[in-house]
């Protein structure tokens, strides 16, 4: 079979979006994933920066398709140029053929001549795959406690409320100030933000089966100032997932508050399950009892070197690392 790259166009596009349906999202109507994801590529960040490579066969359909993302990036103080990759899907009978490995071959040999420093995805299942094409797992680790009912609510001289679209500076600058001070960390722009929140949105009306929750993003107000924010929602077993979060130096208590917070309104009187992908130093700002802390063999982080001479540094600690579960395209 004659096999040729391309970028497909908006309209071809509906490959990669049927593809990813078909391979993940069936359970839930067609049509529904297709308006979820044409929303996000006509968004302005979706139009800038966001493409579905293909391998196409000489009828002209699509047998390989993936989502590709341009993503900025800070590495040791500087920025790097990052191919984001999500949704890698090869046609059922065309698996284990080599079709996988060349579709791969051929995105690295387009971002290395586009100037790409380096290819990040996130891998949902057996990383081994990747690491034959030369990609690295990333250190995430997952994060269990209980937060008992006895508890006490962590009070101080703050307020705890629903975000609004008035706070979007602050937390924007709290997210980016967060990313800067990490070895390696995604830097959003207004841009990303309204796409994020554009997928927010279009997940809560379309595919949750319940609508969202104003607790499911709360800041932190300290001396009329937003000081930290939290980005969470419900999990399995009235547990929490906690998607993001940051602060500033002296606003460690609101988290912790914003914890106690939410399991005060939505779980009283009961013990609080606080689950997710999580940075290290949230384990002194959960007051979890006994909580526990698991390596990651699936839903890993994974990047690779593109660019000549690039070389991805060790990463020792947890934290010179981390992505949050909306950046994980």
């Amino acid at each position: 079979m004659n096999l040729h790259f391309t970028i497909l166009d908006a309209d071809e596009s509906r490959w990669t979006i049927d593809r990813s349906w078909n391979e993940w999202s069936s359970h839930r109507p067609r049509d529904t994933h297709h308006r979820f994801f044409r929303g996000l590529m006509e968004s302005a960040w979706g139009r800038e920066r966001m493409r579905s490579p293909a391998l196409v066969a000489d009828d002209g359909e699509p047998v390989a398709t993936m989502w590709l993302f341009d993503t900025p990036f800070q590495l040791d103080g500087r920025p790097i140029r990052a191919g984001g990759i999500g949704s890698v899907v090869v046609r059922d009978d065309l698996r284990k053929q080599g079709v996988g490995t060349r579709f791969m071959r051929a995105v690295h040999d387009l971002l290395r001549s586009e100037g790409y420093e380096a290819a990040l995805l996130f891998s949902a299942i057996d990383p081994r795959f990747y690491l034959k094409l030369g990609y690295r797992v990333l250190p995430t680790r997952h994060y269990s406690g209980v937060i008992p009912a006895a508890v006490e609510t962590v009070t101080g001289p703050w307020t705890i409320r629903p975000y609004a679209d008035t706070d979007f500076d602050a937390v924007r600058d709290l997210h980016n100030a967060g990313a800067a001070a990490r070895r390696l960390g995604l830097l959003r722009d207004d841009t990303y933000w309204a796409y994020d929140f554009l997928a927010s949105h279009l997940y809560a009306e379309l595919i949750a089966e319940e609508p969202g929750e104003p607790w499911e993003f709360l800041v932190g107000e300290q001396g009329g100032e937003v000081a930290a924010y939290l980005r969470s929602s419900p999990g399995e077993d009235d547990s929490l997932e906690v998607n993001e979060f940051a602060f500033k130096l002296g606003g460690e208590e609101l988290v912790s508050s914003m914890l106690t917070w939410i399991r005060d309104r939505v779980f009283p009187a009961k013990p609080l399950t606080v689950e997710g992908l999580l940075p290290s130093h949230f384990g002194d700002l959960c007051p979890a009892a006994s909580p526990e802390w698991k390596d990651q063999d699936k839903g890993v982080m994974m990047m690779r070197p593109i660019a000549d001479g690039f070389e991805l540094p060790a990463f020792e600690l947890l934290d010179d690392y981390f992505v949050w579960s909306y950046d994980r395209f």
